[in-house]
């Protein structure tokens, strides 16, 4: 405990949602990058739109589940 403060390293669950929810933003990002890139067709065009949008979903629920956790938690 620092100045009143808990130590947020002590929580195992929040370490692994933090974890959870970084490697959720980077799939996204290399989805974003493969969308980018993405210049075959129309039908490839929108596979991979439908796929970076699922990416990014994947990342918000994380990032909600980690907000959620340090609501309840207090960490």
């Amino acid at each position: 405990m620092v100045w009143g403060v808990p130590c947020m390293a002590d929580c195992a669950q929040r370490n692994h949602l933090v974890k959870l929810w970084n490697e959720l933003v980077l799939a996204f990002s290399q989805a974003v990058g493969q969308l980018k890139a993405c210049r075959k067709s129309d039908k490839a065009f929108a596979e991979q739109h439908q796929l970076t949008e699922m990416a990014r979903l994947h990342a918000d629920n994380a990032r909600s589940m980690l907000e959620i956790h340090r609501t309840e938690h207090g960490c």
